[in-house]
């Protein structure tokens, strides 16, 4: 019978669940600014086109750089 340590395995599945949770809200709020951008800029509303567009555009910064993020801890170890 062999004994395995469930603190390791228990912080892996935890770290890629928050990793994909954080993942998916961020490409969701994305797609959402995007979206709305366009809207807002066929309606002729400046302001807030230019508010949801910087919503999209920080929200797929902050998706790559997770992305990365996850990918030089998985390369590091």
């Amino acid at each position: 019978m062999t004994t395995v340590a469930l603190a390791p395995l228990v912080s892996a599945v935890l770290g890629a669940l928050a990793g994909a949770l954080s993942v998916t809200v961020a490409f969701s709020l994305m797609i959402f600014g995007v979206a709305r951008y366009g809207d807002m800029r066929r309606m002729g509303r400046v302001g807030a086109a230019r508010a949801y567009g910087a919503v999209g555009v920080a929200a797929a910064v902050i998706a790559v750089s997770i992305v990365v993020l996850g990918l030089v801890v998985v390369t590091s170890k």
